[in-house]
């Protein structure tokens, strides 16, 4: 079961699916008015990411939800699919 995450289109680039692209899935996910989210790439095309509240510089925020995503280049833009089990 796959779900969009997106809040709007990625950067249209052309990269190899070996390019890690937490940065670009930061940019472009869905979040709520004063949520941060942070995406680390676990291995290949899984992501990590959290939705963090209240982290400011040098203070660790509260992880509101975590999601592993799955995430490729399709057609010039981010295929994001949530693969939380």
């Amino acid at each position: 079961m796959a779900t969009t995450l997106l809040k709007q289109p990625a950067p249209a680039r052309t990269e190899p699916s070996s390019v890690n692209l937490s940065e670009a899935i930061e940019q472009c996910i869905e979040r709520r008015a004063g949520e941060q989210v942070k995406c680390t790439r676990v291995y290949g095309d899984k992501y990590r990411c959290n939705w963090i509240r209240g982290a400011e510089v040098g203070i660790a925020g509260r992880i509101l939800k975590s999601r592993f995503l799955r995430v490729t280049w399709n057609e010039g833009a981010l295929d994001i699919q949530d693969i939380t089990g």
